[in-house]
Parts: C-alpha cells; sequence; structure tokens
C-alpha cells in the first residue's frame, strides 16, 4: 500500500514483487492468524457484506485483509515498472536458489557468487506480527504452502475473495 509514496521518494530504486495466488494468501491469513474470511452467516457474497465484515473487525486483522483486497491491484499495476523484479512465489518455493539467481541478474547484479538460499531467521522475527508463523517449524524451503488453500479454504471463502478482489486480478 505504499508503492507510491517509496516511489515517490526513492524513483530510481529496484522493486521486487513477491506475487502469491490470492487464495494461498487468504489461506495463510485464515490458518496462522484466524482471520475469518467471511461472515458466519454466509449468504452470496456482495461487497456489503465484505464491508461489514472488515468493520466489525479488529483493526490488524481488518488491515490484512485490506492488504489482500487492496494491495493486489496495487502491487499489479507496479509490475511493469522499470527496474521491477517480479516473483512468483510458486516459483520461489520450487526453485530458490535459481528463483534468487534470476532476480539478481535481473537487477543488473552478478549472481555467481550467490550460496543456497537457507531458512536462517534473525531472531527479531520470531516476535513479528508479521510473516507467517509456521515458518519457524521448517528446515528447509518446502511446497506445502503452494497448495494448502486447497482443502484450507470453503467454497464460500474463495468466492467471498474472488469477489472482494475481482477476477480480472487473478
Amino acid at each position: 500500500m505504499v508503492l507510491d509514496f517509496l516511489d515517490s521518494l526513492y524513483p530510481e530504486a529496484p522493486h521486487i514483487l513477491l506475487l502469491r495466488n490470492p487464495y494461498a494468501v487468504a489461506a495463510s491469513l485464515k490458518s496462522t492468524w484466524g482471520i475469518p474470511l467471511v461472515p458466519e452467516s454466509w449468504r452470496p457474497a456482495s461487497l456489503s457484506d465484505l464491508s461489514n465484515l472488515v468493520l466489525s473487525l479488529p483493526p490488524d486483522i481488518a488491515s490484512s485483509l485490506a492488504d489482500l483486497v487492496l494491495g493486489l491491484p496495487a502491487l499489479a499495476a507496479h509490475r511493469s515498472r522499470r527496474q521491477t523484479q517480479v516473483v512468483r512465489y510458486e516459483l520461489l518455493v520450487a526453485g530458490p536458489d535459481e528463483e534468487i539467481r534470476r532476480v539478481i541478474a535481473g537487477l543488473g547484479y552478478d549472481p555467481t557468487g550467490i550460496t543456497s538460499a537457507t531458512m536462517e531467521q534473525p531472531e527479531y522475527l520470531r516476535s513479528s506480527r508479521f510473516g507467517d508463523r509456521k515458518i519457524h517449524e521448517r528446515k528447509a524451503v518446502d511446497d506445502r504452502s503452494v497448495y494448502t488453500w486447497q482443502t484450507e479454504l470453503r467454497i464460500q471463502e474463495m468466492q467471498a475473495i474472488t469477489d472482494a478482489i475481482g477476477s480480472p486480478s487473478f
């Protein structure tokens, strides 16, 4: 949500955009943070239902849903920006070393000195309210998170996410 602001401060700075399947993002919000994706008394989704849901949530949860619904189109708009490298989460998980080297080369740097990707994290990330808390349980990159949405989300939740984001953004 701050891309335009960052562009105004650093117009020539490179961007790395990490794009992920919106259903996978929603499933992560649901399973990691307990964020409800539709009201319990769900009827066919409408924007007013989603608005009422968001307004009834605590601010930090509402901001997570806003990031998903408003942030995805903002990210998509920056894909064609000069000096922007787009990284698909699914490709990063499938081949982290290759994808990191591709991004570094795309930014104009020599990727030959890059060693393998590791799961080592600074200690301060363990207490962060951001990201996926489940990552601390893992010792290596794996692809379990790529398709979890297929079993984690109900049809009504997928429909609510599709309605909120809009099918063109998918």
